[in-house]
């Protein structure tokens, strides 16, 4: 996940889940992402190829699988001011390649690197 910070400051992570679905884990980058930004932030825009995260989460679609992972998703993202917007994905949208090398990294390495928090105080 990339997550850039008021000010233009970037900020990477990413976290090994072992077998898990591509909605599995695009929904625990948004879910990852939002919980490292402070919750007095104005205004949090996402960017995702994923337009099942989407639909589960904003367009309200309802979940057959990952319901726990989906329910506490859409409680953290309650009461802040998100958008969720789709990018294609493997279509060169620099920020979406890198949050795919992240993935692979967690994939390939078989570890996580969480997002920093120093920067949230």
């Amino acid at each position: 996940m990339v997550v850039i910070a008021p000010g233009g400051e970037i900020h990477e992570g990413y976290e090994y889940l072992g077998v898990a679905t591509n909605n599995v884990a695009e929904i625990t980058a948004i879910l990852c992402g939002i919980e490292a930004i402070p919750r007095a932030a104005d205004t949090v825009t996402i960017h995702t190829d994923s337009k099942y995260a989407i639909g589960v989460l904003a367009l309200g679609w309802k979940a057959k699988a990952n319901q726990e992972l989906i329910r506490r998703t859409r409680d953290v993202l309650a009461g802040r001011n998100v958008r969720l917007i789709y990018v294609p994905g493997h279509a060169g949208v620099p920020m979406n390649e890198r949050a795919d090398e992240l993935a692979r990294e967690a994939v390939r390495s078989a570890n996580s690197r969480p997002l920093p928090k120093l920067w949230l105080s």
